[in-house]
């Protein structure tokens, strides 16, 4: 996202009574972008160290992330496009007919709470949802009455132009604080969107002349600090406008596409409906819960004409779409559930903090601070009664979405261990970069369920949810400079530039290339972070010895002579590092991480590489960095996203494949199963083997010991 004079996808700025440009936006949107796709599931929650941070599931949209809204123009084409995401069912329809002193226009949503408007000379009106925000005094003398809706109402009443809506904002006296920005659009296709600058002053920002393009979505434009940048949303309806030259001829079939590709679809919230309008022509095509395929179509100035009673925007569509939305928001409502374990033990779990004094803790500038890890630990019990655990510990107090905070698993707070078939397995677990201990709680079950004790851990300061000694929940710190060293590092294009070259490399020595140049670019990130993690690991294994033999409810029930690793993302990293230089490791698991920390080492355990679409083809290059026995994996349809409980539970619209989640996570189950059976259990399996008819989607390359 940049400015490019006379290009088509510039765009600037100009905060009221400064003659700004904007330059390019800075690099976070890069490497939080890159730091998804490679290292973690998704961008961190901007929260500071003692701070309850917001755990809010990855990419999702919550309530001050919302909408979508473009103008573009083509030649004498000009559209208009508005996604409206929320959580309420359904808005309302109404027209204002006009009259001889104001415009007549047709509305979406409440009159006290104006959703979109299009009047009858072609002004249209729509607006992002943001984090509130004071506006410094404004220059304008004259009062707006009403309420915070009215000064659009009059907008639209008394506007026909965007420059004359630049002129009206600019004469009167403006809001005091802002929780949106506010985006118009006329028929000749200039655009605006009305937020706050970075001085707090009222700010424009403008759609460039001619064959352009504008966008807006949950981020300020005018200062992307005051929402959450990056937005992929924005990134895709950018890319996409950017094609429209391409193409014979803009239409409002195009304009959908992009709005149907950019629409959310998550129990966080929902599109509630699409406008598509054709602003020289009068023409709006609404599309109500994403039913992409049956828009109707209004005509602005005739429905001025009849001017209808008030009534619900569902009314106005055909019986059949409606009851395709009704189903929709059904399924979007319906109570989120885990899979039931499928082992012969009943789950517990327990809340653990440690303290590694041996480490000084990196991401503080306390020279006395050291490594706090906590801990989440799954295991065998024989209790089957009892409280649940929720899915997110101290849920209720977070700002988090209220199907999560009501959300149990089948794990028994606090139960007991079993003392049939102790002493259990020690599986340790590291979650991706920039996510939780928790994002993989079904997994975490389904081995507990079956005699494994699982230690997940919460990297601090690099989890965008992670708990004190108390339980009180912490977030990350995005003023750490040792943080913004690890995002600094991924902002270089070049780094960026690899990520297509993942599935694009077509022999061994281009996969090696790319990963070798990838580790170079980023080293904080891929090779002094993983090794930091894998640190936080074998501490972890320590405590667990130590848990083996102390007072507690694990002495006798761990057996530290077969350990796992398995791990994430960077977290898959870090287990093989672990693989390589401890010897307590028995056995380890990478899902979807690569081997960038691995090019020059050689890990000596049994290993299973899980992989999405992402790195077919990386088998080989993946089994060299191992001994054997080893096995490489790829689940045909799943991408990044889908190694997380997440794909099930919220999937966010992407880095997610094509695969039935509940599907993708026995999968996942499964095969972890089989090899921690075999080579910590003594287990023979031979789903691990060679291609299995009941997983026709999983391809499997296998090296075996010399």
């Amino acid at each position: 996202m940049g400015r490019r004079k006379g290009g088509r996808r510039g765009w600037h700025c100009e905060p009221e009574g400064a003659d700004w440009r904007r330059d390019d936006a800075p690099a976070l949107g890069a490497c939080l972008a890159l730091g998804a796709m490679l290292l973690g599931i998704c961008g961190p929650a901007q929260s500071g160290r003692a701070s309850p941070a917001s755990p809010s599931p990855p990419c999702d949209d919550s309530d001050v992330r919302r909408c979508t809204i473009l103008t573009v123009s083509q030649g004498n084409r000009v559209f208009f496009g508005a996604n409206d995401d929320y959580i309420n069912r359904d808005q309302t329809y109404w027209v204002d007919p006009g009259s001889a002193t104001h415009y007549g226009a047709i509305y979406f949503g409440e009159p006290d709470n104006v959703q979109q408007g299009f009047n009858e000379k072609g002004l249209a009106y729509d607006a992002n949802g943001l984090p509130k925000v004071p506006v410094t005094s404004h220059p304008g003398q004259e009062p707006v009455h009403g309420g915070y809706a009215s000064y659009l109402l009059h907008i639209l009443r008394e506007c026909a132009t965007v420059e004359e809506v630049i002129a009206w904002v600019q004469e009167h006296r403006w809001h005091t604080a802002m929780h949106d920005q506010m985006h118009f659009a006329d028929a000749t296709g200039d655009a605006v969107v009305i937020g706050v600058g970075p001085d707090g002053k009222v700010a424009f920002t403008r759609k460039p002349d001619g064959d352009s393009f504008l966008v807006s979505t949950n981020f300020n434009v005018a200062n992307p600090s005051n929402g959450e940048y990056p937005c992929w949303r924005y990134s895709r309806a950018e890319e996409m406008l950017s094609r429209i030259e391409s193409q014979e001829e803009l239409t409002a079939e195009h304009v959908a596409s992009i709005m149907d590709a950019v629409h959310v679809e998550s129990r966080s919230g929902w599109t509630l409906h699409t406008l598509v309008a054709d602003l020289p022509q009068g023409l709006v095509y609404s599309y109500v819960m994403f039913q992409y395929d049956a828009p109707i179509v209004l005509d602005v100035a005739a429905e001025i004409a009849r001017a209808p009673a008030p009534g619900p925007l569902s009314a106005l569509f055909p019986p059949e779409v409606v009851s395709r939305a009704d189903q929709a928001h059904q399924r979007l409502t319906s109570p989120a559930s885990l899979p039931n374990p499928s082992g012969p033990y009943a789950v517990g779990t327990r809340y653990l903090h440690f303290l590694d004094e041996s480490r000084p803790e990196p991401f503080t500038e306390a020279t006395d601070d050291v490594r706090q890890l906590a801990v989440q630990v799954w295991y065998p019990t024989d209790e089957r009664e009892g409280a649940a655990a929720p899915y997110l510990r101290a849920a209720e107090l977070l700002p988090v979405p209220e199907w999560l905070k009501t959300l149990k698993t089948h794990a028994l707070l606090d139960a007991p261990v079993s003392r049939r078939g102790a002493p259990f397995p020690v599986v340790v677990f590291s979650h991706g970069w920039g996510e939780y201990a928790a994002q993989n709680t079904v997994l975490m079950e389904e081995l507990a369920s079956h005699g494994y004790a699982v230690f997940a851990i919460s990297h601090p300061y690099e989890s965008k949810l992670w708990f004190g000694p108390s339980g009180e929940p912490i977030g990350m710190d995005m003023q750490s400079a040792e943080l913004q060293a690890r995002l600094k590092e991924q902002s270089n294009p070049e780094a960026l530039a690899l990520l297509p070259k993942l599935q694009t490399a077509s022999t061994d020595e281009e996969r090696e290339a790319v990963l070798q140049r990838t580790a170079e670019l980023l080293p904080k990130m891929l090779l002094e972070g993983s090794r930091l993690w894998s640190q936080d690991i074998s501490f972890i294994i320590g405590e667990a010895v130590k848990l083996a033999t102390d007072e507690g409810p694990f002495v006798g029930k761990l057996d530290a002579s077969r350990v796992g690793v398995v791990g994430v993302s960077l977290g898959g990293i870090a287990a093989g590092n672990v693989c390589v230089t401890d010897n307590r490791c028995r056995a380890g698991v990478n899902l979807d991480g690569g081997t960038y920390a691995q090019l020059d080492a050689t890990i000596a355990r049994p290993f299973l590489f899980m992989s999405s679409e992402r790195y077919r083809g990386y088998d080989e290059v993946f089994l060299s960095r191992t001994a054997g026995p080893s096995y490489a994996i790829v689940v045909g349809g799943s991408d990044h996203v889908n190694y997380a409980d997440i794909c099930l539970l919220d999937p966010p619209r992407v880095m997610v494949g094509d695969i039935d989640p509940e599907r993708m996570l026995a999968i996942i189950d499964t095969y972890v199963l089989a090899f921690f059976g075999q080579h910590l259990k003594g287990e023979s399996n031979r789903l691990l083997e060679g291609p299995s008819s009941n997983y026709p989607e999983v391809t499997i390359t296998t090296k075996v010991a010399p």
